[in-house]
């Protein structure tokens, strides 16, 4: 008997006593395969990032260093061409399953590139009295109508969050060029985004909605402390228990540690306007250091029963 049959041999019985089967055997070795590939897989994105990045990293560098040298079309063609040719290569990447991770990187490289070359052509060739704040608005509008449309075809989160952020990019420029009450438009943008965030949560693309919350709940809790600050700050209450009302009604864990921060800081102003004068401060710190704590505890069990629900 061979060697090799031998081994076959011991490895029948050792699975026959053991109650092996050959699908279990099966398994484990495509089991093993995955691991292997996947480890592979992780390292070879690994160097390609790093190699994107450096390579982005020694383009940038070198363009920094020759700007000045460069004549219009130069400069436009860097900028605006390598843009165009990233966003070209990330929609064929994305059609192809073997470079489908290559899209992600490869659009935000286009998004960042693209404004800075439509930016560069217009300083270039366009020269006119014409407000910056309309420069941007129309920059900024194209480039969130253009990820608004590859998202519709390709339904890729990154490119969700691009036209989101191009698009609240976009309304700011308008409304400084308006010249709209800033506070006013602070709170209805946080707003917004708050109902934006809680609609984007119940999709498949929730894992931008955490980052949604936050920034959007700062943005509402700064406009209506600069709306109520020195007419009704008392309602400042009501908001941040408003906010995290919603919060657990929302069922975002995200929503309610940034609203309860909220509340926190609303509390500090409180203290700071009002007890600062007082003989009993340092008893009033000692009480808000306790509403702190007992604040910040509630709201870990509030996330803990949102985590389980």
């Amino acid at each position: 008997m061979s060697k090799k049959s031998d081994t076959l041999k011991k490895i029948a019985d050792i699975a026959k006593k053991n109650g092996i089967t050959l699908e279990d055997i099966k398994n484990h070795y495509e089991q093993l395969e995955h691991n292997h590939s996947t480890k592979s897989s992780f390292i070879s994105r690994l160097f390609s990032y790093l190699g994107g990045i450096f390579i982005f990293s020694g383009l940038s560098i070198y363009t920094g260093m020759m700007w000045e040298n460069f004549d219009s079309a130069s400069r436009v063609v860097i900028t605006l061409g390598s843009g165009v040719i990233c966003l070209i290569l990330a929609l064929v990447a994305i059609r192809d399953k073997k470079y489908n991770k290559a899209f992600t990187p490869l659009m935000l490289i286009a998004v960042f590139l693209q404004p800075l070359g439509i930016f560069t052509f217009m300083d270039e060739y366009m020269h006119s009295d014409t407000p910056p704040e309309v420069a941007v608005a129309l920059v900024f509008g194209i480039i969130a109508l253009q990820q608004a449309l590859i998202f519709m075809k390709h339904r890729q989160t990154s490119t969700l969050f691009y036209a989101i952020l191009f698009g609240y990019s976009t309304i700011i420029s308008l409304a400084v060029l308006l010249e709209s009450d800033e506070d006013l438009l602070v709170l209805i943008l946080g707003f917004s985004g708050i109902c934006l965030a809680y609609g984007i949560d119940k999709t498949p693309h929730r894992a931008i909605s955490g980052f949604g919350y936050f920034l959007s709940t700062i943005g509402f809790a700064i406009g209506a402390f600069e709306l109520l600050e020195n007419t009704f700050d008392l309602a400042l209450i009501g908001v941040a228990s408003g906010l995290i009302y919603a919060s657990i009604w929302a069922q975002s864990r995200a929503f309610l540690f940034v609203s309860v921060m909220v509340l926190l800081g609303y509390l500090g102003y409180f203290t700071s306007e009002y007890f600062t004068d007082m003989v009993g401060w340092p008893i009033a710190l000692m009480i808000l250091g306790g509403l702190f704590i007992a604040i910040s505890s509630w709201g870990m069990k509030l996330g803990q029963k949102i985590s389980h629900k």
